[in-house]
């Protein structure tokens, strides 16, 4: 595909496989102190049960690169339509305010721990 972009755009392409996404490392903790902060803000009734996905994000490198830092995901609904990186993505904005206080709560206990 890269050699057909190329040739397409008149460009020269060059590519090298050097590196990898690496995946989430489970902690316990970092899992148990979101889940309470999702049931503060949200009430328990919203924690859902955690789900295992195959995907890989670039923050998964700072718990691999700094020894003993904790780190989780959180997935959080928002309605997201018609899917993630979509051009014509859209969700209810209003999730970035139940976010930004599940976050806030999450920072908070983890600061007095």
């Amino acid at each position: 595909m890269l050699h057909t972009v190329a040739a397409l755009t008149d460009t020269s392409v060059e590519w090298k496989y050097g590196s990898y996404v690496p995946a989430a490392t489970v902690n316990e903790t970092m899992i148990k102190l979101v889940e309470e902060a999702i049931s503060k803000v949200l009430g328990p009734k919203n924690v859902a049960d955690r789900c295992v996905t195959q995907g890989g994000e670039d923050f998964h490198f700072y718990p691999l690169e700094k020894n003993g830092l904790a780190s989780t995901m959180v997935g959080l609904g928002c309605d997201l339509k018609p899917g993630l990186h979509h051009p014509h993505m859209s969700f209810a904005l209003e999730s970035l305010v139940y976010g930004t206080q599940i976050l806030s709560s999450a920072v908070s206990e983890a600061a007095r721990a």
